[in-house]
């Protein structure tokens, strides 16, 4: 994995660019939601917490969409052969007790190297699981996933050659 420098203030992982997520859903058994947000009210449903909230957030109920502008040097990493630990992402969740589908929709500003958006199943600081859309500024971008376990972090990525994205293309499951 890259050391990640990042710079200040936001965008997921780096600066000012906005993720505006427009649906959260979680299926158990794929016969029973678990919850559905499509950001259509004022609040986030009452099961979406935050680890790690961003300084600038906010639903947009007009466009069903959560705003976020994340704080710089924010990351989800543990340790290398290089020591570098980070884990201070931003990250909404809501706890779930059994086996579920999630799916999120997503659209991304990246503006900077490493500006990334996806899904994070998260079992503790130690075991977890990032997947993520990663822009790369002069190059495709990626589509990476870190797969942490008992506090090691494992990076792997692949080429996504899309410069222009729509929305129904950053879906997540």
């Amino acid at each position: 994995h890259r050391h990640r420098e990042r710079s200040h203030p936001k965008e997921i992982f780096a600066t000012r660019e906005q993720v505006a997520l427009s649906a959260i859903m979680l299926e158990k058994h794929m016969s029973h939601t678990l919850l559905n947000e499509t950001f259509a009210g004022d609040r986030l449903h009452p099961l979406l917490h935050w680890i790690n909230p961003p300084s600038v957030w906010r639903i947009e109920a007009s466009r069903s969409h959560l705003l976020i502008e994340p704080d710089g040097k924010t990351d989800f990493w543990q340790e290398t052969h290089y020591g570098f630990r980070a884990d201070n992402g931003h990250f909404l969740y809501a706890e779930v007790d059994s086996d579920c589908i999630a799916t999120a929709s997503f659209r991304c500003e990246p503006g900077h190297q490493y500006d990334q958006a996806g899904l994070m199943p998260r079992f503790s600081a130690d075991c977890w699981l990032k997947t993520s859309v990663e822009f790369e500024p002069d190059a495709p971008s990626n589509l990476g996933a870190v797969v942490t376990n008992s506090g090691f972090s494992y990076w792997s990525f692949q080429e996504f050659p899309y410069r222009t994205v729509q929305p129904d293309m950053m879906r997540s499951y």
